[in-house]
Formats: structure tokens, C-alpha cells, sequence
């Protein structure tokens, strides 16, 4: 039997984030930050000139510490070169500046004719356990925890991911890139577990003593809150691999939604949060892109997930050029991106990346298929997934890894993964299929709901019909090998893998995936 660990949803990585104006060292003792995040502040600026400029890095840096000074109004400033990006754009470190003096320089910079584009390199802080468990004394009563730990996994049934590993498609041969804050060690996810690397350039932040480096190990983002009360560590990025990709090798392993895909982990989140110019690097490079100084990925993603974000805004906000650029060279080299909604409750338009183009959102969904409580909304998400009280891999260690467990989270963070699953599993049957394709499909073969509750109307994710929808240009699909499918003797109606496998005559054309045999429509839906 393994030990059940309770978890809160760990973050909406980085976005719709709680931020901290504190730190925690390594001593214990808190200090200050060098800049106040809560008020916008950063000491960073991303900076892109123009292909035709004639200005070279040094200029720039010369002409930020210029208008540094004028902005501040101090006469000894100093600028520095932090590194650059994917993109071509450059960081700059920046004097402390107010928000106001921050957003005058950009102003300066974006009217010279040289630049391009001048944006700040946003500190992204990881979330405090906001997100309480909806349902998981309903899930804890119901499973027993001698039972195997496929019972406490409820979103599989809920999505028919056994029906799909059934007709032998269950991510092998598709490598999942994971944009997170790193991996800790588990059984269950450790055979699928390929490479990653590190991008966070701060090293305090990164709390490994260095800053970019290849091993993206989870340090521990344990921290102090603004409260001083002690934060533990979450296993975030752990979790989510478990949700997407764990092996599933034994009756008491967790399964992942595409358990034979392998995954790549990019560490662009610490104790802290992260910069946006580390995280759209992060991207860039799981999805196979050049990374100035960072060696090539040898094992590009063709989905890539980010259960990641932004602190919500008071209306709808830009996405920054940095993402723009980043999703717009990934989705041309065919690179399918899924993003979480967040967990604010209000309109994803709010919130960043969840309101890019070229990236398929996700909202979250409790197990009786009701919006969960804390899932953002809106035009800008695409389609809902499992989120609340989702049973995945993560760690006893409050500070530092320790011994490997299982636990419950929930969040959009957990529906992101869930999403990822079935995107692994639709291009195993056709690797073919671009990323327009992709989110096409999963809305079509969506089961529409209205929230009465919330007066949201969702679309919810079905991995059988999705996958039926796929043409299947493979002519060998990949069947599964024992034991990846685990059997479950103590409750028959739960998938085991047949002696011989019934391949569908039409997998393309499901009888009725999309339309419920009887939906119900609310007598009074509530305007959101």
C-alpha cells in the first residue's frame, strides 16, 4: 500500500500567483527582495532591436543605463547584460525601479526606431496552497487504500482513457516537453522520464548555487510567505509528470493519461517563482528550438504542457511579445502547447499565457463534471479537463526531496496535464497532425455542459472519442506491452488488456462521441 500524502493545488505555476516580498535562504532567515514584486517592480527588461539596426548589445545596455538614469534620477546607475533569449531579444539588469519609472523606460526604448519591442522581464512567484480540495473526503471515503492506487485515480475512467489503451494507444513513441519547476525522482514516472535542463539564470532562485545547467531537479520551493508563515515544498512539476506520463507498471503504480510517452523536463520555476524571459526559453527549447548557450535538445517534445501563469490583471492583458514570438515559432514547427487556465475564477483573458494564440487552454472540472470552483473561464479556454483532487506523484520532503509518495492536488494545473495526455494519445495513432488539428478535435469531440452553478458553458474532454476522430495514417499502430496496462481484479468493469484486442472497423467516425445520450438542459442558466 502506499502512503496517501494531502496535498493543496502546489501553484498555477508562476501565474495568477500570489507574489512575495520576501526570501528564504538556506540559514532560514529572511531577507528582502531586491525588488518589490507585488508593486510590479523587476530589475530586469527584455529588449529586441530590429533585424536592420546597426546598434550592438553594448549600445543597448549603454542606452538602458542612460535612460535609467534619467528615470531615477541617480546619477550612478549600472546596466548589465543578463543574457539572450531565444528570440534574439536581450536582458538587461536594471537599477531597483518603481513600476512607474520601470514603465517610462520601456516607453523611451519602445520609441526608438532600433527597437523592435521593450517589454520587462516579469517575475512570475509561485502560488501559495490556495487551492483547496474539493472532493478528496469523498475520494479518501470511498477508495480503500489497500486497494490499487488506480482506484483513487478517478479522471481516467471520466476521461475513457482505458477504452483508448484498449485499441492500443496509450503516447508511445511522442515525447512530452513539461515546463514546470523541476522533477523529483519517482518509480512510477522514472522509466518515462528521458532528460531536461535547467533555465533558471538566477541562482539564488534556483537554489542549486549556479545558474543554467542540465540538471533540472526539483531543489525544493519551500519559502516563507508574506506572513512569515513556512510554505513546504510542492513536487509540482513531479505531479504533473505523474498526471501525464507515469508508467503504470504494476497494480500499485500510478497511471499516467499516456503512460507509454516519454517526457522532458524544463526547470524554469525556483524557490521564488521565475522570469519570463527563462520561461519562454523553457518552451523554445523542449519544443527542439536553438537556445543561445543551452545544447540542443536531443529529444524534442511534439506537445508541450505549462501549468503555469500569471497573477491576474484587473482587465484583460497583452501577452507579452517574448510568448508571442516563442508560440509562433513552435506552432510553425508543428509543436502542440497546452497552458492552464489558472485558478483565479475569473475571465482567462486576465491572466497570461492562458490568453495567447497558438496554445490550447485548459480549464478545470470536479468529478461530478461541474466547473471547479477556483477554474478561471471565458472565451479564451478552450476546453476543461479533470482538475480538482487528482492522485499523482510527489514528494515527502518539506524542504529538500525526500522519500517519494502519492498525493492529491488540484488546480487547472492538474486538468493542463490531463489534456497533455490526450494530445499524446491522438498523435501516437497520427504524429502527422498539426497543432490546429489538434485543438480542433478536442473541441469537436467535446461533450458540451452549462455550469448552472456558475453559468459557464464548458467543454469537456472525452480522450475515447477524441482519438476515434483521428485519422489513423499509421498503418502498425504501437500496441502496449505488458504490464503497462494494469489489472484491476477488484473491480471487473475497470480495462484489462484482452487476449486479443478488437481493432474498430471505422475508428474514424465514432457512432455519437460528442452528443451525451441525455443532456440535460438547465431550466435557468445563470449569465456568467
Amino acid at each position: 500500500m502506499k502512503k496517501t500524502t494531502k496535498v493543496g493545488c502546489g501553484f498555477f505555476l508562476g501565474m495568477q500567483l500570489f507574489l512575495f516580498s520576501s526570501v528564504a535562504f538556506a540559514d532560514g532567515k529572511d531577507v528582502a527582495m531586491p525588488f518589490d514584486a507585488k508593486k510590479g517592480e523587476t530589475n530586469r527588461i527584455i529588449v529586441k532591436l530590429k533585424e536592420n539596426s546597426e546598434s550592438n548589445v553594448n549600445g543597448t545596455v549603454q542606452e538602458v543605463s542612460r535612460i535609467s538614469k534619467e528615470v531615477t534620477k541617480r546619477d550612478e546607475v549600472q546596466e548589465s547584460l543578463v543574457k539572450k533569449t531565444e528570440t534574439g531579444a536581450q536582458v538587461i539588469k536594471t537599477e531597483r525601479m518603481t513600476k512607474g519609472e520601470q514603465e517610462k523606460m520601456i516607453k523611451e526604448l519602445n520609441a526608438d526606431p532600433k527597437v523592435e519591442y521593450a517589454e520587462a522581464d516579469v517575475f512570475y512567484p509561485n502560488m501559495d496552497d490556495i487551492v483547496k480540495p474539493e472532493t478528496s473526503s469523498e475520494i479518501i471515503k470511498n477508495a480503500d487504500r489497500d486497494d490499487y492506487v488506480r482506484s483513487l485515480q478517478w479522471h481516467l475512467n471520466f476521461i475513457k482513457a482505458p477504452e483508448v489503451w484498449k485499441e492500443g494507444y496509450t503516447g508511445q513513441g511522442v515525447t512530452v516537453g513539461i515546463c514546470d519547476n523541476g522533477y523529483a525522482h519517482h518509480t512510477d514516472d522514472d522509466s518515462n522520464y528521458l532528460s531536461g535542463y535547467d533555465f533558471i539564470s538566477d541562482p539564488t532562485n534556483a537554489r542549486d548555487n549556479d545558474s543554467r545547467d542540465s540538471n533540472p531537479s526539483d531543489e525544493g520551493d519551500w519559502h516563507y510567505d508574506d506572513k512569515g508563515r513556512f510554505v513546504a515544498s510542492s513536487w509540482h512539476g513531479t505531479h504533473v509528470a505523474g498526471i501525464i506520463a507515469a508508467s503504470g507498471s504494476s497494480s500499485e503504480s500510478l497511471t499516467g493519461v499516456a503512460y507509454g510517452a516519454k517526457f522532458v523536463m524544463g526547470r524554469s520555476l525556483g524557490k521564488e517563482g521565475g522570469y519570463l524571459s527563462d520561461i519562454a526559453d523553457s518552451f523554445a527549447w523542449l519544443g527542439g528550438l536553438d537556445v543561445d548557450g543551452v545544447p540542443k535538445n536531443t529529444h524534442p517534445a511534439r506537445v508541450i504542457n505549462a501549468s503555469l501563469g500569471s497573477q491576474p490583471s484587473l482587465g484583460p492583458i497583452g501577452v507579452p511579445r517574448i510568448y508571442q514570438d516563442v508560440f509562433k515559432q513552435l506552432h510553425d514547427k508543428n509543436v502542440v502547447v497546452v497552458v492552464a487556465a489558472g485558478n483565479d475564477n475569473v475571465d482567462a483573458e486576465r491572466v497570461t499565457p492562458a490568453n495567447a494564440d497558438n496554445v490550447i487552454c485548459v480549464g478545470s472540472i470536479d468529478s461530478q463534471g461541474n466547473k471547479s470552483s477556483f477554474s478561471n473561464w471565458g472565451s479564451k479556454v478552450d476546453v476543461y479537463a479533470p482538475g480538482s483532487d487528482i492522485y499523482s506523484s510527489v514528494n515527502e520532503g518539506s524542504r529538500e526531496p525526500d522519500r517519494q509518495t502519492d498525493g492529491f492536488m488540484s488546480g487547472t494545473s492538474m486538468a493542463s496535464p490531463v489534456v497533455t495526455g490526450i494530445v499524446a494519445l491522438m498523435l501516437q495513432k497520427d504524429s502527422s497532425l498539426t497543432p490546429d488539428q489538434v485543438e480542433q478535435i478536442l473541441k469537436d469531440t467535446a461533450h458540451s455542459k452549462h455550469d448552472s452553478a456558475s453559468g459557464v458553458d464548458m467543454k469537456i474532454v472525452d480522450a475515447k472519442a477524441a482519438v476515434d476522430a483521428v485519422p489513423s495514417n499509421n498503418s502498425n499502430p504501437i500496441q502496449p506491452t505488458q504490464p503497462t496496462t494494469p489489472v484491476q481484479p477488484n473491480n471487473p468493469t475497470d480495462p484489462v488488456t484482452p487476449t486479443n484486442p478488437v481493432t474498430p472497423t471505422n475508428p474514424v467516425t465514432p457512432t455519437n462521441p460528442v452528443t451525451p445520450t441525455n443532456p440535460v438542459t438547465p431550466t435557468n442558466p445563470v449569465t456568467p
